[in-house]
């Protein structure tokens, strides 16, 4: 084996290895690194790496200071002293873990508010309460601190200024305003039949408040009130087609109301759905809500619009009929707005007759019967059959003489006519028209009744409206009165017309908890209770 070692170094047998300084070994042409590449601070003593004096550590790595404390650590406030922890001066406590600074407020936690005195925690000046945890500005100092607007220092506490009331760490209002008070909902809004509804008051103990309602908005309740409270109210039908909205104040509080208009419906009544060969001037009514706009049309070239193209709300067109001169009848549709109505004008040749001696008579709550006279044609001709109409609207044909109409409205009140059509399709005028009003079916479902005020564990003192609201639906006989109860079936009064309310004198109640509730009766002695409401009776001592 051959020894070979980099220019300037030296080969010891005795380690195998070059000496001294960063070189390389090479055994049978293989490099190795020597020995003496060493660390920080650290030297090379023939081929082994060393610490100089007054270091120490790991000489392939690094030499440092040699010192008793190296590699000792002590706790907070401590240090080092010939291999021992010692506390800091003016410390005291284990010098491994810690020690405490000397100061009784080290380490104390207090309220932004709030000063660390002897280690406990005081309120700033202006301000009391628990330093720790919660110091509020509701003490002062006269002429050193102040207080929120419309207050007074008063023996170190902020109070409301005279006709000023509220919470005087906040701030006072005038009497009849309240500060902290919130309102549910924040807003409203009804179909444009109206109706009526709730609004929720929290509010501090003591805070009055008061209500400013809209024109078309009723207030059901008693007001003002203060504290905790609920205010019942009222929404008018909207007859307008505009949609309305309007600002109401409760408590301080603005609730936006808001309520849709009316629907456009419109419907066309004719002085004559038959018009006469000879032409000449015809009148439609239109019916419709205020505002509500049409535009009126004639599909033929005979009969023109000469009056009336346009308009709003309730109004009447003018037709323009030429004169026929076919023996034949013909027919022409007027629109206005969504609706259609079709004018017959008689031909040259006669029609048929007027059919004489109607009647319509309501065998049901929803059925009407009619029944007439023989009708007569001319002109070679025969009657082929008759034409029923209700409200001037074509409905039934028949080939002898009697209808009936079915499937209609309790007391809907109709008017028919009816004509009679010969073989040739010529239609005679209608007969004089008969009304006939329909009675209401057997009413055998009671009504529904709810209380809407006061509502569940309200506290109630004084005077108190109770207010309910009842209805027997659609085909009902309606309500004929309400009775209010308490206390296990007392009665409170009976209300015979909505709206169904009555005045209930608690301080006739001793304090505490009772049970309300409502009977409605409607007009065929169907009857039905509402849910019971719980509420509590707090009068004041007399």
């Amino acid at each position: 084996m051959r020894w070979i070692c980099a220019h300037g170094h030296l080969l010891f047998l005795a380690i195998g290895m070059c000496a001294c300084g960063t070189s390389e070994v090479r055994v049978d042409a293989t490099i190795f690194p020597s020995p003496c590449d060493c660390g920080e601070n650290s030297v090379c003593d023939f081929g082994r790496c060393e610490c100089p004096p007054g270091l120490a550590g790991n000489a392939a790595i690094a030499c440092i200071i040699d010192s008793p404390c190296t590699g000792l650590s002590c706790g907070t406030f401590a240090h080092c002293e010939d291999a021992v922890c010692v506390c800091d001066l003016g410390s005291s406590g284990d010098p491994l873990t810690a020690c405490s600074s000397g100061d009784p407020c080290d380490g104390v936690v207090c309220d932004d508010n709030a000063t660390c005195v002897r280690g406990v925690c005081i309120c700033n000046p202006g301000y009391a309460g628990d330093g720790a945890v919660l110091c509020n500005k509701n003490s002062c100092v006269t002429d050193v601190t102040s207080c929120e607007l419309h207050t007074t220092c008063v023996d170190e506490h902020c109070v409301c200024d005279e006709d000023y009331v509220g919470d005087a760490t906040l701030g006072c209002v005038p009497e009849g305003h309240c500060v902290g008070a919130s309102v549910s909902p924040a807003s409203i809004s009804f179909g444009p039949g109206g109706g009526t509804g709730l609004v929720s008051i929290t509010a501090p103990d003591g805070c009055d408040w008061s209500v400013n309602k809209g024109a078309w908005i009723e207030i059901l309740s008693d007001y003002p009130g203060h504290g905790n409270g609920t205010v019942v109210y009222a929404v008018a039908a909207n007859l307008q087609i505009q949609a309305r909205g309007i600002e109401i104040s409760i408590a301080d509080k603005i609730i936006t109301a808001t309520q849709a208009g009316v629907p456009c419906e419109y419907s066309v009544v004719a002085d004559m759905v038959r018009l006469p060969n000879s032409g000449g001037i015809s009148y439609l009514g239109v019916n419709t809500a205020p505002g509500c706009p049409w535009l009126a049309s004639s599909d033929v070239a005979w009969m023109t619009v000469s009056f009336g193209e346009s308009g709003r709300g309730e109004n009447t067109i003018e037709l323009t009929v030429q004169r026929n001169e076919s023996p034949r009848q013909r027919a022409g549709v007027v629109r206005v707005a969504d609706q259609e109505l079709m004018l017959v004008q008689e031909g040259s040749v006669p029609p048929p007759s007027v059919p004489a001696g109607l009647q319509a008579t309501a065998s049901t709550c929803s059925t009407v019967d009619l029944s007439w006279r023989a009708a007569f044609a001319s002109g070679g001709s025969s009657v082929s059959g008759y034409k029923v109409y209700r409200d001037g609207k074509f409905i039934i044909k028949s080939t002898i003489l009697v209808a009936t109409d079915s499937e209609l409205n309790a007391r809907d009140t109709h008017a028919y006519t009816v004509s009679a059509v010969d073989t040739e399709g010529r239609e005679s005028l209608t007969s004089t028209p008969v009304t006939v009003e329909l009675p209401s079916c057997p009413d055998n479902d009671p009504p529904s009744i709810e209380i809407i005020f006061p509502t569940a564990d309200a506290q109630l003192s004084g005077v108190v409206t109770l207010i309910a609201q009842a209805d027997d639906g659609p085909e009902g006989t309606g309500i004929a009165w309400v009775e209010f109860f308490a206390n296990d079936a007392v009665l409170l009064g009976t209300v015979m017309e909505p709206p169904f309310s009555l005045d209930w004198d608690t301080t006739s109640e001793s304090n505490g908890r009772r049970q309300i509730f409502c009977s409605a009766y409607d007009g065929a002695g169907n009857h039905a209770e509402s849910t019971y409401v719980s509420v509590v009776i707090d009068n004041p001592p007399p």
